[in-house]
């Protein structure tokens, strides 16, 4: 993670409105450490007053290669996990 920082460009931080709230986005890309020659764009919506991360974009492109991930999270506040046996 250290590596990919240091190539980090093109990074933004705006506010955008998501589901009628407005949240901070935080957007950039840079240069995988982890997956050879892969240029990689990620944004996050994060609600400002709790940090917590709304949704996610990743867009990973490389020779041969380009995937598109979109993830929408959800609180689950009554989650319980079960009790190891």
């Amino acid at each position: 993670m250290t590596r990919d920082v240091k190539t980090a460009r093109n990074v933004s931080c705006v506010q955008e409105t998501l589901n009628d709230t407005l949240k901070d986005v935080v957007a950039g890309t840079y240069d995988s450490s982890v997956i050879a020659g892969a240029k990689i764009y990620e944004k996050f919506w994060v609600n400002s007053e709790t940090g917590f991360i709304a949704q996610s974009f990743r867009h990973v492109k490389r020779t041969g290669f380009e995937t598109k991930t979109t993830q929408v999270v959800t609180l689950n506040p009554d989650f319980v996990l079960p009790e190891p046996e």
